[in-house]
């Protein structure tokens, strides 16, 4: 988890909240994050080293440069959000160094890349896996091509351009098929433990001492059909997810779900094209390849047949606007609190600058 602090953008100061009766130093907490990957990989410390500003109307260069000499530099933004960090690891983020690989390339679309693209890099998740080395398979949805390289089955047969059909039409703009086993690392404790405490009533297993010797026989049955219930789960979920590998700049983004052709081709993963962003072609080269530590988390949940519900509908349902709605209006308030009593922060906040 990388625990980010937040503070006000203009005076540079950390944005205060109440907490258990006490003020502290507001914490965006970021589980599960390509960015936490990319550190760990390439051993940089994430304790106290990243922090998040919200922009606003009044912000100028003049405030960035101000940041700079206190060596926090803007390295990527999401949404009205500016993450920072200091120099040297600004610059291993955006030009990467001989040993180090950047988040995105970097080249003269680094710049645009930390903005359009820069909510990838911090976007949590529920849960994460990586695999030390896993083969990848990029394949052009659009023109429905994997490359000039044929494709060869587990066997070592080639497979023909009428035997691909079908993975050409399961293939899209954000689709990516990944093994079971990746769906099932992905699955959460609670999701297990539900699924086995399911499982053990289904199994008749209780608490009685009397009953301990049928009690092993019955737990057995139900850890098998626990089992099955995680397999079932992981053929059936799809996820909204982020993937990456430290070794190749770039982020891919969409949906995901399990499928039977990444055990035929051999592959960890297949990936449409058109998800990946921000790349120096060498990730989004088309036909299979090897890279290392290859990350993925997953985002929210859905199944097949069910629907997203988007905000604007949510305002009217009461139970999302007490779980989702009232904790951002809580969070809005709290950091307007935090400048209420300071006529300078907040007359920069809310008033435009004189020219």
């Amino acid at each position: 988890m990388i625990q980010a602090e937040q503070f006000d953008i203009k005076t540079g100061k950390p944005i205060q909240v109440v907490i258990d009766g006490n003020w502290q130093t507001a914490i965006k907490q970021i589980e599960h994050s390509y960015l936490e990957h990319w550190c760990q990989i390439n051993n940089i410390e994430t304790a106290g080293r990243f922090s998040v500003a919200q922009f606003y109307e009044s912000v100028c260069d003049t405030d960035r440069r101000q940041l700079e000499s206190e060596d926090k530099y803007l390295v990527f933004s999401s949404g009205s959000e500016g993450y920072f960090t200091d120099r040297a690891t600004a610059q291993l983020m955006t030009l990467g160094s001989s040993s180090v690989e950047p988040i995105y390339a970097g080249d003269l679309n680094a710049a645009h890349n930390a903005v359009a693209y820069g909510g990838l890099i911090a976007s949590d998740g529920i849960a994460s896996t990586s695999l030390p080395s896993a083969r990848i398979l990029v394949i052009d949805d659009e023109h429905r091509t994997h490359g000039s390289t044929p494709l060869v089955d587990r066997d070592g047969q080639t497979i023909s351009a009428s035997q691909l059909k079908p993975l050409f039409d399961k293939m899209g703009d954000g689709t990516m098929l990944v093994s079971e086993r990746t769906m099932q690392a992905l699955q959460t404790d609670e999701e297990k433990a539900q699924i086995a405490l399911k499982a053990a009533e289904r199994a008749g297993v209780g608490d009685d001492i009397s009953t301990l010797a049928a009690d092993i026989v019955q737990s057995d049955a139900a850890a098998t059909a626990a089992a099955r219930q995680e397999i079932a789960l992981s053929r059936c979920s799809v996820y909204q997810f982020r993937a990456a590998s430290p070794e190749l700049p770039g982020i891919a983004k969409g949906t995901m779900s399990s499928s039977q052709w990444c055990d035929l081709l051999d592959v960890d993963a297949i990936i449409s094209l058109n998800d990946i962003k921000g790349d120096d072609k060498r990730l989004s080269r088309l036909g299979i390849q090897k890279v290392s530590n290859f990350w993925v988390n997953r985002k929210a949940t859905a199944q097949y047949g069910q629907q997203t519900v988007g905000p604007q509908v949510k305002y009217n349902i009461p139970e999302a606007t007490r779980l989702e709605i009232n904790p951002r209006v809580q969070e809005k308030a709290e950091q307007l609190a935090q400048v209420a009593g300071d006529y300078d922060a907040l007359s920069q906040r809310y008033l435009p600058l004189l020219r």
